[in-house]
């Protein structure tokens, strides 16, 4: 990768540029989705395992939120679904090739495979020093702005997976309804009752005095009401 001449971008948008890092790691021998690499913790296991002096050898996978390069070293913030983690990388410690393919293949979004020892950066914040790196999942679209949530409500409710990678508040909220789903089964299941599935289309309309939603079922050539009260 070293070798590899960079890549043109003039003319070209964020996802034809991701597109052409994409092509240039297939030929350099680089699967941009490789099956799988083993993780032993979660971002927030390693802050709440901290301590000084440890030598214990991490393993993290993460989705990349920022990165801020400094010559031969570099920050970068990483997501996973027990939260963030800064990790910390330099040249002479990975090599200059895997250096140059973080500095130049590697963008915001990619999920990224991590392996180093955590310690405190002088900000008093918990890092891994990475001593190797592997990419898991090239991400070929750029993410929102900032990651300051989603301004567009059309977008935000059409395209879910963007609004929880990037608004820490829906993502919480859907863990919750999760949490509290699970814990009316429990209990329910704990007193024997049994959960059935009722059908939300009717050939005709019932359940409440509201106007229903009618919509058509091509395959059965008929007009359909979403029902009123589940």
């Amino acid at each position: 990768m070293a070798n590899e001449k960079k890549i043109e971008q003039q003319g070209l948008s964020e996802h034809d540029i991701r597109l052409k890092k994409m092509e240039t790691l297939r030929k350099s021998g680089i699967e941009p989705w490789p099956y799988r690499e083993p993780v032993d913790t979660t971002c927030q296991q390693v802050i709440f395992d901290f301590q000084e002096d440890s030598e214990k050898q991490y393993k993290v996978a993460g989705r990349l939120l920022t990165i801020r390069l400094h010559g031969k070293t570099g920050f970068a913030t990483i997501q996973d679904r027990s939260g963030k983690l800064q990790v910390y990388i330099r040249k002479d410690i990975v090599g200059q090739e895997k250096f140059d393919l973080f500095t130049s293949y590697i963008d915001l979004g990619d999920i990224v495979w991590f392996s180093g020892i955590s310690f405190k950066t002088k900000m008093g914040e918990i890092t891994i020093k990475v001593n190797d790196f592997k990419l898991l999942s090239k991400c070929l679209h750029p993410l929102p702005e900032k990651f300051h949530g989603l301004a567009d409500v059309e977008i935000k409710y059409r395209q879910r997976y963007l609004d929880l990678i990037s608004d820490p508040d829906s993502k919480e909220k859907f863990r919750k309804r999760s949490k509290i789903v699970s814990l009316l089964r429990s209990y329910l299941e704990l007193h024997d009752y049994m959960e059935v599935e009722t059908p939300m289309l009717h050939p005709i309309p019932g359940g409440a005095a509201a106007r229903p939603f009618v919509t058509h079922h091509n395959a059965l050539d008929s007009e359909f009401y979403l029902r009123i009260a589940p």
